[in-house]
Order: structure tokens, then C-alpha cells, then sequence
């Protein structure tokens, strides 16, 4: 494997409302905080962020929240064409990727706090 994916499960990006059944698109109410520094700092040091949705595979579903994240991009800027950027290189797959490392609640022990990118680095893949 020589792409460098970081797998981060949407709920360390996103606080979400709950979801009714009938509605037609997730509500986010806020963003993570340094979420977005996080996915920065992974792009500019050449990791490709993927942000995974477990819960669907719902097309609608991933494009509402890079929705958001382009909104939230937006705010974080205040440039459209570098938000555009650093959206353009996220990948929101259908399924779970084959990656470098899992960011989740479980795997990763996620406290709220992202990564160095510097333990990142340090971390080693289970198979090496």
C-alpha cells in the first residue's frame, strides 16, 4: 500500500442531530474542534484523509456532509479556493479503505484531541 490514508470516522469530525427515519439529510450542529487543522496537517504532510460513514452507503448521506465540511472550510479560510483545495483531496468512500491508521472512539481511543503528526508517523501498521 502506497497511498498514506488516514481512515476518520465521521463522528470525530461531525456532531450530528439525531436522525429521524423520514428526513432526507443528516443536520449537523457544529464541527469538531481542530478537525479541520487535523485534516490539514494530514494533507500538507501527504497523508490522504478519508472520511468514512459506516452507517450508509448512501450517496446523498456523504455528499451532505462534505457539504458541511466545505461550509465549515469556507469559515475556516475565509477563501473559497483554499477550502476547495484541501475538500478536494478528502475521500469519502462507500466503503471502509484499505489505511495507514483508523481514527475512531474505539480503535484509536479518541479523547477529543487529534493526533501529532508526529504519532502518527510513529505509529507502525499491526502488519510491520
Amino acid at each position: 500500500m502506497n497511498e498514506k490514508i488516514i481512515n476518520i470516522d465521521y463522528t470525530l469530525i461531525f456532531n450530528l442531530f439525531n436522525r429521524l427515519p423520514e428526513a432526507k439529510y443528516l443536520d449537523v450542529l457544529s464541527i469538531n474542534d481542530g478537525s479541520i487543522k487535523f485534516i490539514v496537517d494530514l494533507v500538507n504532510s501527504g497523508y490522504i484523509p478519508s472520511i468514512y460513514y459506516p452507517e450508509t452507503s448512501d450517496k446523498d448521506d456523504r455528499e451532505n456532509l462534505a457539504g458541511w465540511l466545505s461550509y465549515y472550510m469556507i469559515d475556516y479560510f475565509r477563501h473559497p479556493v483554499k477550502a476547495y483545495f484541501y475538500l478536494g483531496k478528502i475521500r469519502w468512500p462507500e466503503e471502509e479503505p484499505s489505511f495507514m491508521l483508523k481514527i475512531n472512539k474505539g480503535v484509536f481511543n479518541f479523547q477529543g484531541i487529534f493526533p501529532t503528526l508526529d504519532y502518527i508517523e510513529y505509529i507502525k501498521p499491526w502488519n510491520k
